[in-house]
């Protein structure tokens, strides 16, 4: 069973980069406290953006001042044979003043950011969408009506008084696990390329019950894959 694939979220030219990161960290800011991106990481990100934007902008000055600079010393060597004057060379641009944070590697943090922000329990296939960071559909990869929605079905018993949870691969690399211990919110207890995996956290007093909940998503090329799993709960009792 496959699912049809995904195309990088992140753009391969440098104006499509451009706009991605432009988008990433406008909305970032909507979602930043909630996905624990500390200020310091958020105004790294903003500055990026507006760093790349001048750079982008500046080499394209720059190519068109070349190509007019060209054009000019080629005027220079052979045109205006009349001995007319010739006009004075075109302008340089201007280099842009850039952030106090300015440094290498744009893409490779923002890839980090990103792969936090998606093994985070808050996040959700909405804000992913939103952020710009799940690709697109392939459309190489097949009709719509050939697609498989990928549903994880968590099984779970108890083992040692720990809930063991278990379920199927579906060829998928690995899966997401998300776990409400009583809170009413739920947070990452993992991701796992394996089958099963045994809940070892510390159980309540003795004596005292508890449910625990379980939801489920595959995770395949650092991406949300399908649907996440019904819940799946299970009482546990301190010993």
């Amino acid at each position: 069973m496959k699912t049809q694939k995904k195309q990088p979220y992140l753009p391969a030219d440098d104006n499509g980069k451009m706009v991605w990161l432009n988008n990433f960290s406008a909305k970032l800011a909507i979602y930043a406290s909630l996905l624990g991106i500390t200020t310091a990481q958020l105004l790294q990100i903003v500055n990026d953006a507006a760093d790349y934007v001048k750079t982008i902008n500046f080499h394209k000055a720059l190519k068109e001042y070349l190509h007019n600079l060209t054009e000019w010393k080629n005027h220079l060597r052979s045109g205006n044979k009349d001995g007319t004057p010739v006009a004075v060379p075109p302008a340089a641009p201007v280099v842009p003043t850039f952030s106090a944070t300015l440094k290498g590697d744009i893409f490779g943090r923002v890839s980090k950011t990103v792969t936090g922000i998606k093994v985070n329990g808050a996040y959700t296939p909405e804000m992913g969408l939103d952020l710009g960071i799940i690709g697109a559909d392939d459309s190489h990869a097949g009709p719509l009506t050939a697609r498989t929605i990928l549903k994880p079905v968590l099984k779970r018993r108890l083992k040692n008084n720990h809930p063991l949870l278990s379920w199927k691969k579906n060829h998928m690399h690995a899966i997401k696990i998300l776990v409400d211990r009583g809170t009413g919110t739920y947070a990452l207890l993992g991701i796992f390329t394996k089958h099963s995996y045994l809940d070892i956290f510390a159980l309540p007093a003795v004596g005292v019950a508890a449910v625990w909940k379980y939801k489920a998503i595959y995770y395949d090329n650092d991406e949300e894959t399908g649907e996440y799993s019904d819940i799946a709960d299970i009482t546990v009792t301190g010993v």
